[in-house]
């Protein structure tokens, strides 16, 4: 399997974990302000990772604690964030493309 792989498979444990936790809360207390969850998720994810030593950044060639920072981050921050490093990978990130030509990047936020 590779390190992309288990880190999706991580992200999906910890969400299944942190749904089992939310759903009774939200059902008993509809009106309860549950914003910090995200944060629970960061943290849960952050452990997860450091126990399992993943890495998905490894061969990018950067410091392995960094890598495994990073990786925590991002199993942590749920599929939107993992979904973000895979397009990057396939070249075709949401962020920064090169422009038509090979003129330079292009930021794609604000349409340049």
């Amino acid at each position: 399997m590779t390190p992309f792989a288990v880190a999706l498979l991580l992200m999906l444990t910890v969400k299944t974990i942190l749904d089992g936790i939310v759903s009774p809360i939200k059902k008993q207390y509809p009106a309860a302000n549950l914003w910090w969850f995200d944060y629970v998720a960061w943290v849960l994810g952050a452990v997860v990772v450091w126990f399992a030593p993943l890495n998905m950044f490894e061969a990018a060639g950067i410091d392995p604690l960094l890598g495994r920072i990073l990786t925590a981050l991002a199993v942590g921050g749920g599929a939107d964030v993992l979904n973000i490093i895979l397009k990057a990978i396939q070249g075709n990130g949401p962020l920064f493309m090169v422009a038509p030509g090979g003129k330079g990047p292009v930021d794609t936020r604000r349409g340049w």
